[in-house]
């Protein structure tokens, strides 16, 4: 530490408060500038998307709505079925990339909303979610599967908003 107060003029303190601001700028700010996605390549996929979930073995598509937060550190996604009738809120999400494409790894709790429902209509679920921004930087796409009280499956097509 000598070497820092003597070279910069810092004590410890100062270096603390100085590393941290550097750390919260670019977590909330530099991580998805064009220049910084060079090296990392991780899209910025925070904002609303729209689209349907197809249930397989059920004639029809549902309508939904996910907005997501990102920053470096933090990837949430809220997930609203039916007009508000059902929410899942993540309980975790991975993000991978490779060769320019993305893959999310999402689990989810979902919460049943209106008259009757209570706990017992709650389930677990995984979002298995592809982007590719070459072939269609505002798409999401993939596959979702529940825990064995709702016992479901299908695909989730998402567009962003703009």
């Amino acid at each position: 530490m000598d070497v820092l107060a003597s070279t910069f003029g810092l004590n410890s303190i100062t270096a603390f408060l100085f590393f941290s601001g550097i750390y919260y700028v670019f977590d909330n700010r530099w991580w998805n500038s064009t220049l910084i996605q060079r090296f990392h390549q991780i899209p910025d996929l925070s904002g609303d998307w729209s689209g349907e979930i197809n249930v397989e073995g059920e004639e029809g598509k549902d309508e939904v709505s996910v907005h997501i937060e990102q920053t470096w550190t933090k990837l949430e996604l809220l997930l609203e079925l039916d007009n508000g009738q059902a929410t899942s809120q993540s309980q975790t999400a991975h993000i991978m990339t490779d060769s320019g494409r993305t893959r999310l790894v999402i689990t989810y709790l979902s919460r049943q909303q209106g008259p009757g429902m209570d706990e017992r209509n709650h389930h677990e679920g995984v979002n298995w979610l592809s982007h590719d921004p070459t072939k269609s930087p505002e798409h999401l796409d993939g596959r979702y599967f529940t825990d064995p009280s709702r016992n479901s499956q299908g695909l989730i097509q998402l567009k962003k908003e703009t």
